[in-house]
């Protein structure tokens, strides 16, 4: 009876008859190396999945699906613009002058698929740009190299 998924198979020690020297080319002998390389086939991938990788769920796949789909909904830009420090960011305004032919204060807002004419933000320095979730979507940041 299979012990796996609660513990990683550990094989019985075998041995070849007396006598019997491995032969890969025999093809219609088998020998002890044939089950050894089977079984560790075998350890490697309950080895790499772990004990009871299914956890709570019917099987790994439909756990695995799950993890899919739950990332894929923090990365959604409604997530996003969740977060404490982005929403922050885009809130803020900038003190330089941003009069535009738009008007004053203009300051673009995260958008998504550039489906018509957008504003963007452009940010300069002499160091690293600031991190992605300081600044709004579609930002430029332009490295001033004297």
């Amino acid at each position: 009876m299979a012990k796996y998924p609660g513990e990683i198979y550990v094989p019985r020690e075998r041995e070849n008859r007396n006598g019997v020297v491995y032969d890969p080319l025999k093809k219609t002998v088998w020998f002890k190396e044939d089950a050894d390389d089977i079984e560790n086939e075998i350890i490697a991938l309950e080895t790499e999945l772990g004990t009871n990788p299914k956890g709570a769920k019917t099987d790994v796949k439909t756990r695995l699906d799950d993890v899919d789909t739950a990332i894929g909904e923090k990365t959604t830009l409604a997530a996003v613009k969740a977060d404490a420090d982005v929403a922050d960011a885009i809130a803020k305004k900038h003190s330089q002058n941003t009069d535009t032919a738009l008007g004053s204060g203009a300051v673009a807002a995260d958008h998504g698929e550039a489906a018509t004419d957008q504003i963007v933000n452009v940010c300069y320095g002499t160091g690293d740009p600031p991190a992605a979730a300081t600044t709004t979507e579609g930002t430029l940041f332009v490295k001033y190299t004297a």
